[in-house]
């Protein structure tokens, strides 16, 4: 049994990514072969000014706002909230088409009889 079974996966983030690394480019590519969309297209890279933030007491972002890992942070809170929205509006969009197709139907009466 799950322990929540409401869950869901948001997406498949990369982090502690470097380009140079053969590795990190194998693994990536099959993340992307496996989990496909779930994959988002965001990059965390490995970055010191990310590792020294913990020991600092704060969060990347307040350490040092203009790292490339605090901005790679910036961009995949964008690209979560653009995926939501797009969610909401294909949700929208197929309820409003369902709201159409129900209305477009002709109603009828049909009388029943009991065969005995």
């Amino acid at each position: 049994m799950a322990a929540n079974p409401g869950l869901t996966v948001e997406g498949v983030l990369r982090t502690m990514f470097d380009p140079r690394n053969n590795l990190s480019n194998e693994v990536s590519n099959q993340l992307i072969a496996h989990f496909g969309n779930q994959v988002f297209r965001t990059i965390i890279p490995r970055n010191i000014r990310l590792a020294e933030a913990p020991s600092f007491g704060k969060p990347a972002l307040f350490h040092d706002k203009e790292s490339r890992g605090a901005l790679a942070y910036l961009a995949l809170a964008g690209e979560m909230s653009r995926r939501e929205e797009e969610v909401l509006a294909a949700g929208q969009a197929a309820a409003a088409a369902a709201n159409d197709a129900a209305a477009d139907e002709p109603t009828s009466a049909v009388a029943g009889t009991e065969l005995t």
